[in-house]
């Protein structure tokens, strides 16, 4: 329960009104504070290091989770555990063989799991392979948000980084397959849509082809009713100024 909420949306504060489990007393949707920062990188495109982003290729970052490093801690995840995480590797790896002239770039929260032995043989397929590569470089800050704005696509399980890219107009398609079960995350987050949403590997090779070689990923209105739930709208750039206007208020107020 809170006196002050900054959100996103609308969509959330809506949300929050309906809920009979949260509360609070004033919410203000100011938007993704980040998309700031991607909305600054768009402007400057040209100037990013370009070491990671082969530009002969089509450049398809995948944002991974992460894996644990305990089996058991594993076994008794219904999300994060090896079969599920190594679903996604393995379909990533289809991909940039149907698709050669694709390059992949997996970028996960680390790269624990490939010092996993259930992973071995999929981190060994994935080095044999020209077009696609584990990304192991995590010693320049921001890099990730770079590699997405230079990007052609993102495929991500469920994570901020692709809600804060979509506002920015880059296509983002969520990886919702498990082994175990049909769907998951698609079903806690609810956009109203599931265009954003991948279900079989099939399912994510048609949207790949959609969006790199016939150029669409969803209709205009649908992007920007999408962009409005997640953003309150496009990204601005202004996210930061909303924020601190809305605190310089609130705090003369109180005075």
């Amino acid at each position: 329960m809170l006196d002050h909420y900054l959100c996103a949306s609308n969509f959330v504060c809506e949300t929050i009104k309906k809920s009979n489990v949260k509360f609070c007393n004033s919410c203000f949707p100011c938007g993704l504070v980040r998309t700031d920062f991607l909305f600054d990188i768009r402007k400057d495109i040209q100037k990013i290091n370009t070491k990671y982003f082969p530009q002969k290729d089509k450049l398809i970052v995948a944002f991974d989770f992460h894996s644990k490093l305990d089996r058991e801690l594993n076994r008794i995840d219904p999300l994060l555990n090896w079969k599920s995480n190594n679903s996604f590797y393995l379909d990533l790896i289809k991909l940039a063989k149907k698709f050669p002239n694709i390059y992949i770039v997996i970028r996960g929260k680390n790269t624990n799991w490939t010092e996993i032995d259930f992973f071995q043989e999929t981190v060994h397929e994935i080095n044999l392979l020209p077009n696609i590569e584990i990304n192991k470089d995590y010693n320049e800050p921001y890099l990730q948000y770079e590699m997405a704005m230079r990007a052609d696509l993102i495929i991500a399980k469920h994570t901020s980084i692709g809600e804060e890219l979509i506002p920015i107009n880059k296509p983002v398609l969520f990886y919702d397959f498990l082994p175990t079960m049909d769907k998951l995350m698609s079903t806690v987050f609810d956009y109203g849509m599931n265009d954003i949403f991948v279900y079989s590997f099939s399912e994510l090779q048609k949207k790949v082809e959609d969006v790199l070689y016939n150029d669409f990923y969803l209709k205009k209105a649908d992007l920007d009713k999408l962009q409005k739930i997640i953003n309150n709208g496009p990204a601005d750039g202004n996210v930061k100024k909303r924020i601190q206007s809305y605190l310089e208020n609130l705090y003369a107020d109180t005075i």
